[in-house]
């Protein structure tokens, strides 16, 4: 072989190295995240990942989450309780502080369809209040962690005990199941969905689904009015319905939330009406709703 021919044989196999060299830089550059992933929450050391995009860059990121106390990472009091949450991502760690204790925590990564990522984080503590509960991502201009939703405080002076489960993904729509001690239906279950629009998660809509109520061991629609109620015909609005009478049978059938609002769809003797929800638990609307914490 000549001197020429070995040179542009020479020349092939370099190119052909620096475009495998480029492919596999990047194939480890660019991830693309499972829909979801469940993630352990351990010390500083531990539970480090490697292959997930947490940022939103579609690149691989370096992050785990750990509990701390008082802004000291890994420390807890005396009884075992944290008040702090560490997100490292990148070698960089972002505190999320509490102002309620709590005694452990767990989290997972969900991505949307767009390849938007958000951690869930729920730190749990006594008689099953949440300090933390809500979805949380990383703000590229802000360049931090911030809340995305915060499952705690959709129904404020409505309920108390409010946390939210993921329960579905779809496209870039996440279905969120709230579990609440409603002041007016006790124990129970309502569903919202949250789309991304223009960067961030919104609510789809004011009217939320009702799961169903506990009633003791058993969970049910059916309630038993303690006292006479007045039925709107819609949300918001004074134009009478019909009233319900003390001791009758109703079904509840969705919620209305809107600012500081909130109402109650019920079926009664055929009809469909709403009522105010209770800012109390102690202007009891039904007769056989169990309340507890």
């Amino acid at each position: 072989m000549n001197r020429k021919k070995m040179k542009k044989l020479m020349g092939s196999c370099l190119l052909l190295l620096s475009l495998m060299l480029i492919s596999t830089f990047s194939v480890s550059a660019a991830t693309k995240n499972p829909t979801k992933v469940n993630l352990r929450i351990g010390s500083s050391r531990q539970n480090v990942y490697k292959s997930y995009d947490v940022t939103g860059d579609s690149k691989v990121d370096q992050f785990n989450i750990a509990l701390g106390l008082n802004g000291k990472i890994d420390k807890k009091d005396s009884n075992g309780y944290y008040n702090n949450i560490f997100i490292s991502i990148n070698d960089k760690t972002y505190i999320m502080k509490s102002a309620t204790y709590f005694y452990g925590a767990k989290a997972s990564l969900y991505t949307l369809a767009n390849g938007k990522p958000y951690l869930y984080i729920d730190a749990i503590t006594d008689n099953d209040y949440h300090a933390v509960c809500g979805l949380f991502n990383y703000d590229k201009s802000k360049k931090k962690m911030v809340t995305a939703v915060n499952f705690t405080t959709l129904f404020n002076g409505y309920a108390a005990r409010c946390s939210g489960d993921i329960v579905k993904i779809s496209g870039n729509t996440i279905k969120v199941r709230y579990g609440l001690m409603c002041y007016s239906l006790g124990g129970c279950t309502i569903t919202y969905n949250y789309t991304y629009k223009n960067g961030k998660l919104l609510r789809t809509s004011y009217y939320g689904t009702l799961v169903n109520i506990s009633k003791g061991q058993h969970l049910t629609k059916l309630l038993t009015a303690k006292r006479t109620l007045t039925a709107y015909k819609a949300p918001g609005t004074t134009q009478k319905a019909f009233t319900i009478k003390k001791g009758a049978p109703v079904k509840i059938m969705q919620v209305w939330r809107k600012g500081n609002s909130m109402y109650i769809k019920l079926m009664y003797g055929g009809s469909y009406g709403w009522i105010k929800a209770a800012t109390a638990n102690t202007s009891q609307q039904f007769s056989d709703v169990v309340y507890a914490g």
